[in-house]
């Protein structure tokens, strides 16, 4: 039996006579096509050369000093907190 690969799709089951989906297979298969578009979009974005040159940075400054990079992270994450709080 083939199946069809298609992105972003509202997954309809085929549903038994009492309302629940008639293999759970279906389920797992929707699931993990979903997981495996998100994982395939977060590695393009980690393919990106100048992503890679901010983690370079951030390993860099772990190593030479944890505690201003802890004092660095905490001020980035509260940046982008009053960021989102503004819209």
């Amino acid at each position: 039996m083939a199946t069809a690969r298609f992105k972003n799709v509202e997954w309809r089951f085929t549903l038994r006579d009492d309302g629940r989906i008639e293999t759970w297979e279906q389920a797992q298969i929707a699931i993990l096509m979903d997981l495996r578009d998100e994982l395939q979009r977060l590695n393009a974005v980690f393919a990106y050369q100048k992503v890679q040159q901010g983690f370079a940075a951030l390993r860099q400054l772990a190593r030479l000093n944890e505690a201003a990079f802890k004092r660095r992270v905490d001020a980035a994450v509260r940046k982008r907190l009053l960021r989102k709080e503004k819209k």
